[in-house]
């Protein structure tokens, strides 16, 4: 009986194991997430930072500027609030 509990137990084990090495396949490494992050987020933020620049007189044909420093109020406000809920990630 002891012999079939240990047996039970050592196949648990390895079955447990397996999960984990299975569950760490899954998993990308830090590194490699962020430069996938950069690559997608970095021409992201170029766009947006052109984005006052390029539809202010389309926006406001009258007063282009103001149009503009709307967007790029907003923009920013974009920036800071994506910063917060990343520190807050963080942890």
């Amino acid at each position: 009986l002891l012999s079939e509990q240990v047996e039970n137990l050592e196949l648990k084990n390895r079955l447990e194991r397996h999960k984990l090495q299975e569950r760490k396949k899954r998993l990308v490494k830090t590194d490699e997430a962020l430069e996938v992050i950069y690559k997608v987020l970095k021409p992201l933020r170029a766009s947006l930072d052109q984005l006052p620049d390029n539809l202010g007189s389309a926006l406001n044909p009258s007063d282009p500027a103001r149009a503009a420093s709307i967007l790029e109020t907003e923009i920013n406000k974009l920036y800071a609030d994506l910063t917060k809920g990343l520190s807050k990630a963080g942890g």
